[in-house]
């Protein structure tokens, strides 16, 4: 398989006090702030929360993505993450990630290789793999009772 390299892009812009937008290729713009421990305003999608949401959204859309060339039936994926922020020589940063998938699949007899499936997405997710900080899976995977 040919090896390609891929860009992404994004644009920022500073709106006032502590907040702004960002907006991609599509230009659908997000509000964001520094986060209220941080001086900023309630109500707003922090730094931390997008990178945090970064990876979920990069394990999900890997798994799901896999599942489909598989045809493995996937009746629902929800999904909380939670990051940790800590002190470390002076700075803060984002040392764990923890990702709680609940996944509902359609087969029981598909439920180990949808097990697997999502190990492997959460090993090889792209954006999980470009960050130093732990990313630690705890899913809960179920069949539906169709």
């Amino acid at each position: 398989m040919e090896r390609k390299t891929f860009k992404y892009f994004v644009s920022v812009d500073w709106e006032k006090g502590k907040q702004g937008f960002f907006s991609g290729i599509n230009n659908e713009k997000f509000a964001f702030s520094c986060p209220p421990e941080f001086g900023g305003p309630e109500g707003f999608m922090s730094p931390e929360e997008i990178f945090v949401a970064s990876i979920a959204t990069c394990v999900m859309a890997t798994f799901i993505n896999v599942c489909s060339r598989n045809k493995i039936g996937i009746a629902s994926y929800n999904s909380k993450a939670e990051g940790v922020m800590e002190h470390i020589e002076g700075n803060y940063r984002i040392t764990k990630i923890f990702l709680r998938p609940q996944i509902v699949i359609k087969d029981r007899s598909q439920k180990e290789e949808c097990e697997r499936i999502l190990e492997d997405a959460h090993q090889t997710c792209p954006v999980g793999k470009s960050v130093v900080s732990q990313v630690i899976l705890e899913p809960e995977l179920s069949v539906s009772e169709v």
